[in-house]
C-alpha cells in the first residue's frame, strides 16, 4: 500500500514534515470529555426511566410555565428546577423537578445558557442557542429548524424562537440562520433598540 507524501506541518512556522495532519509536537491533545457529559448518562439509569420521571408526569402531567401564563399545555419533560451539575442528592430530589412542555424546557435551556455565559465568564453579554438544526432528530413536537435563542446581560434576559419556515434546509442553513438571528439580537442591543423576545 502506498504511503502518503511528507508535508510540512500545520502548525504555522513549524517546518517538520509529517504524513499526518501535524508533527508529534503540535499534534493536538485530544479533549477530554466535559464533565456534563460524565452525568448526562445519569438519565438513563432506571432510577429516572422507572421511577423519577413518570411519578412527576403523573403527579404534575400540565407544564408548569404554560400554567402560569394561563394555558394549559400536556407536559412531555422533566425538569431539574435547580441544575444538579453533578449533584446526586440534587439530581434525585424530587422537590426540585417540575413537569414541563417541551417548547418551555428549551426556551428555559437557551435561558439558563445566555445567563450562564454572563455569570461564569463576567462578560456583558451571553448568547444561547439551543434547538435542532438537523437533519436528523426532529419530531413533532419540535421538528428539525426549531430553534431558541436567548440574550442575556445579567439583568434581563430575552427568548425568541425560530420556527422552520416551508421545507427542510440543511443543518448549516439552520445554524447559519440561528446565528445571524443571535447577533442580531446583540446588534439591535447594542444599539439601544428593542431587542424581540417572545418572552
Amino acid at each position: 500500500m502506498a504511503m502518503k507524501p511528507l508535508r510540512p506541518c500545520r502548525h504555522p512556522g513549524c517546518r517538520s514534515l509529517t504524513r499526518e495532519g501535524y508533527c508529534p509536537k503540535h499534534k493536538p491533545k485530544r479533549a477530554e470529555r466535559r464533565v456534563s457529559a460524565q452525568w448526562h448518562g445519569w438519565y438513563s439509569l432506571p432510577i429516572w426511566t422507572d421511577d423519577l420521571r413518570p411519578s412527576q408526569l403523573m403527579a404534575e402531567p400540565w407544564c408548569r410555565e404554560c400554567a402560569r401564563h394561563g394555558r394549559r399545555t400536556r407536559a412531555t419533560v422533566v425538569d431539574h428546577v435547580q441544575p444538579h451539575r453533578g449533584d446526586w442528592a440534587r439530581f434525585i430530589d424530587r422537590g426540585n423537578l417540575q413537569s414541563l412542555c417541551k417548547s418551555c424546557h428549551d426556551r428555559k435551556t437557551a435561558r439558563e445558557m445566555a445567563e450562564g455565559i454572563v455569570r461564569r465568564s463576567g462578560s456583558s453579554l451571553g448568547v444561547g442557542i439551543t434547538g435542532i438544526a438537523g437533519p436528523e432528530g426532529g419530531t413533532a413536537e419540535k421538528p428539525v429548524g426549531l430553534i431558541y435563542i436567548a440574550l442575556s446581560d445579567g439583568e434581563r434576559t430575552w427568548v425568541t424562537k425560530r420556527s422552520p419556515i416551508g421545507r427542510t434546509k440543511s443543518r448549516e442553513w439552520h445554524r447559519h440562520c440561528a446565528a445571524s438571528q443571535a447577533l442580531d439580537m446583540v446588534r439591535r442591543y447594542l444599539e439601544g433598540l428593542p431587542v424581540e423576545a417572545d418572552y
